[in-house]
């Protein structure tokens, strides 16, 4: 691969690559975003450190393709009794066989994801972290 790119040529190759069709470095958006490392730490974007606390909400990598638990409890009101505990972060383990499932169970008490496929419900749940704070 090196070879390639400093414009030698292989039997693979009619003519040799030149430097110029090697892409150059990708831009970085100006604004780092909310989070963001500053020397070994990760701060906010006025530059306050923050700590990650994470949970891991289980179910979107089981045959419901839903969060666990949204049978007794509402997608926001998981996401308060999350924040309440204190944690900033949730990991969702996901199975790649949910992106063929057309739809999800186990969500009944929130209506509001009845209908949605297992990405739209993964949607939903960013959607609802986010408004959680």
């Amino acid at each position: 691969l090196l070879a390639l790119v400093v414009g030698t040529t292989s039997a693979a190759f009619a003519a040799p690559v030149s430097a110029a069709t090697v892409a150059g470095p990708v831009a970085v958006a100006s604004s780092p975003g909310w989070l963001h490392t500053a020397g070994g730490k990760i701060v906010t974007a006025s530059g306050a450190p923050y700590t990650i606390r994470g949970i891991a909400w289980f179910g979107m990598e089981t045959s419901s393709c839903a969060p666990h638990g949204l049978d007794t409890i509402t997608l926001a009101g998981g996401m308060q009794h999350i924040k309440q505990m204190g944690f900033t972060t949730v990991r969702l383990p996901f199975s790649n066989q949910c992106l063929a499932a057309s739809g999800v169970t186990g969500v009944s008490a929130d209506p509001s994801l009845a209908g949605l496929t297992p990405l739209q419900v993964m949607d939903h749940v960013v959607a609802s972290a986010k408004s959680a704070g």
